[in-house]
């Protein structure tokens, strides 16, 4: 069977780059891919509203439909090709896995990422019901589209996530008021590590705030803490004595089993972020840390109490243990630690040796009283404020649902990029496309059945065909 591609543009005010593009794509097309029949289709948004990519995609895919285009990819207009596979395929394939920019080569930007280039057969996009046409702005709508594409049931690849840890006890905090005050043992000038072990869930966004913050561990003051965010990292931030901050964020992570430690080398005055006791980054503080000696309680599942300026932020998943040490832990400790399925850590197992040097130690199994036992010995009880104490079933291995790829290379011109931007929104209207998909859309609350293709609403102002260009401005 001869198969023929619509390849779809959503563009505005990027004349240069749009050049730039069709000249590329057409030259690429001709040198590797003689035997595909396609159209290029630019869908040129020309009124005064905020950028709609889902729609103007939806709209060059009615399009492709009129000229019996069988399969579609919808395209970034700053993405040329440089190693891609066009032909056609029976399933999603999603193809933006290697860009080159100002001569460095970038890979995925997370698992699930599902937008720059995705090829969609014809019948499968209208399975869908095609993009939302709700995302005004940047962002969003790709992560809508691959949320449809599982709801319906389309082929999709896995990913094997190990996981460490055992069945046992944990504490499981609510998101709302649960909390675990203690003593902070913790002093600034000397080295420190500190531990937890925990595994997040799902929450909703807070619709009054600017950005979500799961706080698992803070020391208040300028806060020492350790985030799980709304972005699914989990971020490290701490302050030096002058008051600035430093922060550390992994990657973007599903939610599951994992451990975090934090670690202080007062002599090489550098602070290190590890999960699963492989390294993050590390970063040098010229200055001393901040003396969050000064303050004297530390807390598990809570921001700052005595914080009047910014809300109070909670935790919600569960947390098995924590520890602190007085000294810095290697990596190999670290991972034998994440590892650990049968011993506490006051016990010698593996590489690890260091009970003597704890400064304090809370494993769930060891409740007295509504409070946790301090199994450092020092003494240094935690209070439990609206904790659930459960029985934790650790499961081995996550499979976390994921695009079918296309190994495939782009060079990405020069963009202005969108979304989280030194601590703020580029623009608020991502903020609004963050809480839609995560509030109502993810939790299954907005019927996407009636948003997409059967509903989208557009105006053509002009339509000019030559060649295998189409050129369509429309106002939506």
């Amino acid at each position: 069977m001869n198969h023929k591609l619509g390849v779809i543009v959503p563009y505005r005010n990027r004349y240069r780059q749009l050049v730039k593009f069709k000249e590329t794509f057409h030259k690429y097309m001709k040198k590797h891919h003689l035997g595909i029949d396609y159209t290029v289709i630019v869908v040129e948004q020309d009124d005064s509203s905020a950028f709609n990519r889902g729609k103007l995609l939806n709209v060059g895919f009615i399009k492709a439909k009129e000229l019996k285009c069988d399969y579609v990819v919808f395209h970034d207009v700053d993405m040329l090709p440089m190693n891609v596979d066009y032909s056609y395929s029976n399933k999603p394939i999603h193809l933006a896995t290697h860009f080159r920019s100002k001569g460095e080569t970038l890979g995925l930007h997370f698992d699930k990422y599902f937008g720059g280039v995705t090829l969609f057969p014809t019948k499968e996009f209208e399975l869908i019901n095609g993009y939302s046409n709700k995302y005004w702005g940047w962002g969003f709508e790709d992560d809508d589209l691959f949320y449809r594409c599982d709801k319906n049931h389309l082929p999709l690849a896995t990913k094997k996530i190990e996981t460490s840890g055992a069945n046992t006890a944990a504490l499981e905090f609510n998101g709302i008021d649960a909390s675990v005050e203690f003593t902070n043992n913790i002093n600034t000038s000397r080295d420190f590590t500190v531990w937890v072990s925990l595994e997040p869930e799902p929450f909703k966004l807070d619709t009054t705030q600017e950005n979500d913050r799961n706080v698992i561990f803070t020391i208040p003051g300028y806060d020492f803490a350790l985030i799980y965010d709304s972005f699914n990292r989990y971020c490290l931030e701490i302050f030096d004595r002058r008051g600035e901050m430093f922060t550390i964020a992994t990657r973007i992570k599903p939610e599951y089993k994992t451990n975090l430690a934090v670690t202080w080398s007062a002599l090489e005055k550098e602070i290190s972020f590890y999960q699963d006791g492989l390294l993050i980054d590390k970063v040098n503080i010229e200055e001393r840390l901040w003396n969050y000696s000064k303050s004297a309680k530390a807390y598990l599942g809570c921001s700052n109490p005595d914080d009047t300026y910014r809300p109070q932020t909670f935790f919600k998943g569960i947390i098995d243990s924590f520890a602190a040490y007085d000294e810095v832990l290697p990596a190999n400790v670290l991972r034998d630690m994440s590892n650990n399925k049968h011993f506490g850590l006051t016990s010698k197992f593996d590489s690890y040796d260091h009970g003597g040097s704890l400064l304090n130690y809370y494993d769930a199994k060891f409740v007295k009283h509504y409070k946790l036992m301090d199994l450092s010995e020092n003494g240094n009880t935690g209070t439990i404020d609206n904790c659930s104490i459960i029985k934790y079933d650790h499961k081995e291995f996550k499979y976390e649902k994921i695009p079918y790829r296309r190994e495939s290379s782009f060079n990405l011109l020069d963009h202005q990029p969108g979304g989280y931007l030194d601590g703020r929104w580029k623009d608020q209207l991502t903020r609004y496309n963050q809480l839609r998909f995560s509030n109502e859309v993810r939790t299954g609350e907005y019927d996407i059945k009636n948003d997409g293709l059967n509903s989208i609403e557009y105006k053509i102002h002009s339509s000019i065909e030559v060649g295998q260009n189409v050129q369509i401005t429309v106002a939506i």
